[in-house]
């Protein structure tokens, strides 16, 4: 049985010197190839059903990691915990707004993590700690479903994803398959290169921004050449650092075109 499954298990058997350390494995399956997260998608019709999976297992792992904070507040809250939300911050974990919970970064995700986890630690307490997960595991996404999960996070808005045009319908069936609508798709426009229309991303991602509608994922296509993709990538990191600064976080993918 995985470190993922254990800690899905609403009943912990694990020793007592082993509880401290169901939660690190976990995060770490998490985010392990996100913090780069590109793929190159192959394009051969014997392996199409491998390039779905691809694209369901990106959309599924940024699922879980845009909940995965409110789970975590929502378990602070009911276990009446003072939590900070890091070593450097007196700010406490229930007083995250909920928006706030849906645009941490990769690098904040993990340092929140491991801020919560160090905290528990230093309470000494196993029984707490088993409490904790027990708790947090009814809280997540995974185990509540999508509407049960948005249903109880009324206040909060249900990502959407920003698609480049010539990808969007691979990426409308792997949305189906997770339980997303496709109305949550939005499609970006792209030059005769296949790169990103800037300007038409920036007037979407600013009607988000004001309307405090979360990014779940922005796909772009590679594009018609290593020079015009690394313009892009360039393009787009500039787009994600600026919406950072003003409290929207932005996953970046990369997905290659088929034509045929």
């Amino acid at each position: 049985m995985d470190s993922e499954q254990n800690i899905l298990q609403p009943r912990i058997s694990q020793s007592q010197s082993q509880k401290f350390d169901l939660f690190e494995p976990m995060i770490r399956e998490l985010y392990q190839d996100l913090p780069t997260w590109k793929h190159q998608s192959c394009i051969l019709d014997d392996v199409e059903l491998d390039r779905h999976k691809a694209n369901y297992d990106s959309l599924r792992k940024a699922r879980d990691i845009s909940c995965f904070p409110l789970a975590i507040q929502e378990t602070v809250k009911k276990l009446q915990l003072k939590l900070s939300i890091s070593k450097s911050s007196d700010k406490l974990v229930s007083e995250l707004s909920k928006w706030q919970c849906q645009n941490f970064s990769i690098e904040e995700l993990i340092d929140f993590q491991k801020s919560i986890i160090a905290q528990l630690k230093s309470l000494d307490s196993s029984d707490l700690f088993k409490e904790f997960l027990i708790t947090l595991n009814q809280e997540r996404v995974e185990h509540m479903g999508l509407a049960s999960f948005y249903a109880k996070h009324w206040e909060v808005k249900q990502p959407i994803i920003l698609v480049s045009q010539p990808i969007a319908e691979q990426w409308e069936q792997s949305l189906k398959l997770l339980g997303v609508g496709s109305t949550q798709m939005i499609q970006l426009a792209v030059d005769d290169s296949l790169r990103l229309d800037i300007d038409s991303a920036n007037r979407v991602l600013e009607v988000t921004l004001n309307k405090s509608i979360p990014i779940l994922m922005l796909i772009s296509t590679v594009a018609i050449n290593d020079e015009q993709t690394k313009l892009q990538q360039s393009d787009l990191e500039k787009i994600r650092d600026h919406y950072k600064s003003e409290g929207l976080y932005i996953y970046l993918y990369e997905d290659s075109y088929n034509d045929n």
